[in-house]
């Protein structure tokens, strides 16, 4: 009989062999001192061992140096069996300590421009004996424009009388002077794409003894245009002989010029021969409608000049030879409209 064990008397064996005979047979070497199969490692193995290798179970059915699995004298006792289920996941661990910050990332593209900033136009208006700021109107700007009203102490309003009286008490009479009068406010106006601005109706000799004209903002919708100083009478334009007395004026550091001593009949008087319509001009002159014969003013301006491309300054006067008592006086260009003005009349009261 041959000594070669084969998996059919294994199997016999294991079937019927009680405790004894199995510990017997892991006397006989069949399994390691401890009772659990070795791991095959490579060397010599005698007839009978049994070892673990790739996950299964072998016996040396012919004494060999050779790996279980590569030929016949190693018999699979047991395969590898496959993996078991997955078991429940454990308890979520403790967190780890926070990692570096990264690197700072690159600069983002530069956002849009903003608008452009508004800024407001306001002028005096009178409601009765108060005066207060009317804010009229925004320029310069872009986009929707802010709200306009009169300026109250905690805001803008659509009404006057809401409006924070601007106006000072009045002072102590003065003692022993024996002069004229103070200045008074009559009527202060603002206006845009007009044809002209009359003051009518505000001359009244038995209060006022004369004027005077503050224009500001002032600007023409034509270029190289003419401003005029109209007389009038009961809201009608008067005529005669119109002179011009005198213009002195100074540009930059060492411009400056003069003119005058001319007349034209039935004209009005040019307050500006060449008024640009880039820029703004100022002026103020005092009126004297009243006197018997000629109606004259005089004052000193700044105006854009079109011939010499900057600001005007100098003095001016003029008069109409008219003898009617005049109530009012009108300003406009020789062509185009005045596109923007705000006009102050102020009276010198009689004492």
């Amino acid at each position: 009989m041959s000594d070669l064990i084969t998996s059919t008397d294994i199997d016999a064996f294991m079937a019927s062999a009680t405790k004894e005979e199995m510990r017997s047979a892991m006397d006989l070497g069949m399994w390691s001192t401890a009772g659990i199969p070795s791991a095959w490692t490579a060397g010599s193995y005698e007839l009978n061992a049994v070892v673990t290798h790739a996950g299964s179970l072998w016996l040396c059915v012919s004494a060999t140096t050779e790996e279980p699995g590569a030929g016949a004298d190693w018999l699979q006792l047991v395969a590898k069996g496959t993996n078991g289920v997955d078991g429940i996941d454990g308890e979520p661990g403790a967190p780890g300590a926070n990692g570096e910050n990264g690197e700072n990332g690159s600069p983002g593209a530069p956002g849009a421009d903003g608008l452009n900033g508004w800024s407001p136009r306001i002028s005096i208006a009178s409601d009765g004996e108060r005066r207060v700021l009317n804010l009229y109107d925004w320029v310069g700007g872009s986009g929707d424009k802010p709200a306009t009203g009169y300026i109250t102490s905690s805001g803008l309003s659509g009404d006057i009388a809401d409006g924070v009286d601007i106006r000072g008490q009045a002072g102590a009479d003065g003692g022993g002077g024996g002069g004229g009068g103070a200045w008074e406010l009559i009527t202060s106006q603002s206006a845009s794409s007009v044809a002209s601005v009359a003051l009518d109706g505000y001359f009244n000799s038995s209060i006022y003894s004369r004027y005077r004209v503050e224009i500001e903002e002032l600007q023409a919708a034509s270029n190289g245009t003419q401003l005029r100083l109209i007389w009038r009478n009961a809201g009608v334009d008067v005529t005669g002989t119109a002179y011009y007395t005198g213009l002195l004026y100074s540009y930059g550091t060492t411009g400056y010029g003069a003119g005058g001593a001319n007349s034209t009949s039935g004209s009005p008087l040019n307050v500006a021969s060449q008024f640009a319509n880039a820029g703004y001009a100022l002026y103020s002159l005092d009126i004297y409608p009243h006197s018997a014969g000629q109606k004259t003013f005089k004052g000193h301006f700044s105006y854009p000049d079109s011939a010499v491309a900057q600001l005007l300054h100098g003095h001016i006067s003029g008069s109409l030879n008219n003898t009617t008592d005049m109530s009012g006086i009108k300003f406009a260009f020789s062509t185009g409209n005045i596109a923007n003005i705000i006009i102050r009349l102020y009276g010198l009261k009689k004492s």
